[in-house]
């Protein structure tokens, strides 16, 4: 299972080896497979750290490398064929003891005894190899540091001296032992890694992490879990994945800037229509109400002068002919 260290070392990969391209938050987000809020998180981070730095923010942010980002980049793409120098260090090497034999826990110019609060252990030295024998029954032998470029091969070596110590122990005091057990992990730190110890040290971790026991500080690991080799060994991952996803994304921003650009196209065409439809409804507006007629006041009609009427033909007076 990819650890969450390795991905953040692939974003920051990413980032270095092709900020340069101009290279997206969309492209690089689609190559380690994270959410953009993500990303910018490591984006700030990196620019904090001063690897990186904006230099523009408007249509989208884009950055640059800076001196030391060029440096981080340098320490993470490695010649095909190099062969990468380790401290392998801090390990511990246990065997049971199942009897002491003639075993004393007396002080003898090689032996130094030391008391804790409930027991003690003695202290004896063969070469660079520390020796604790406890009275709780644990032989301990400190392994010496060595520098190697094969840490398997580096582990075996020192395994099979821790045996013969065992061993000797055995002839000598007639002491018997279990079986050989891992107390603590070995370390492997890689030679020359100062400038990713810089970065890599700000990035919480359980694969990789910065130790400066020996005076500088280099990235290491415990144990062989390969996290080193993987990190070392991303460009070349990376251009496999990022270059297919930058030629898809770039052929996709394009048929969307030509979508886009048919869609604005269109929106002030109907903008332009909408405006002529609102002025033409306005001046149509205008004219049915210059254009409407006034409408007259009704008024009774003026009634008629009253004629007297003739009493014996009902005719009006004046065309009645009763007298005549």
């Amino acid at each position: 299972m990819t650890s969450k260290k390795n991905q953040d070392q692939k974003f920051l990969l990413l980032l270095l080896r092709h900020l340069e391209q101009e290279i997206s938050i969309s492209n690089i987000a689609k190559a380690t497979g994270k959410s953009k809020q993500a990303l910018n998180y490591h984006i700030r981070k990196a620019e904090k750290l001063k690897i990186i730095e904006k230099i523009c923010s408007f249509p989208y942010a884009k950055y640059r490398i800076t001196a030391l980002g060029n440096s981080v980049k340098k320490s993470l793409i490695q010649p095909q064929g190099t062969s990468l120098l380790f401290r392998i260090h801090n390990g511990i090497i246990g065997f049971q003891i199942l009897s002491f034999g003639e075993f004393k826990f007396i002080t003898t110019r090689d032996r130094k005894i030391i008391q804790m609060t409930n027991w003690k252990y003695a202290r004896e030295s063969k070469g660079d190899y520390i020796i604790n024998i406890q009275e709780t029954g644990l032989l301990k032998i400190y392994i010496p540091e060595v520098l190697s470029t094969n840490y398997d091969e580096s582990i075996g070596q020192q395994t099979a001296e821790c045996q013969r110590i065992a061993q000797s122990y055995a002839d000598k005091f007639n002491m018997r032992f279990g079986n050989l057990r891992l107390i603590r992990n070995f370390h492997k730190e890689l030679q020359k890694s100062q400038a990713l110890a810089k970065v890599i040290g700000k990035y919480k971790s359980e694969a990789l992490y910065v130790d400066a026991s020996n005076g500088e500080e280099n990235i290491e690991e415990q144990g062989n879990s390969q996290a080193i080799e993987q990190l070392l060994d991303l460009p070349r991952v990376l251009n496999r994945e990022l270059i297919p996803a930058i030629r898809e994304q770039a052929q996709s921003n394009k048929e969307l800037a030509e979508n886009i650009k048919l869609h604005l196209n269109v929106l002030t065409d109907m903008k332009e229509t909408l405006k002529d439809i609102r002025a033409d409804l306005k001046q149509r507006q205008v004219r049915e109400l210059s254009a409407e007629p006034s409408i007259p006041t009704k008024s009774k009609p003026a009634e008629a002068p009253r004629v007297p009427l003739c009493d014996y033909c009902g005719r009006p007076l004046n065309i009645c002919i009763c007298d005549a």
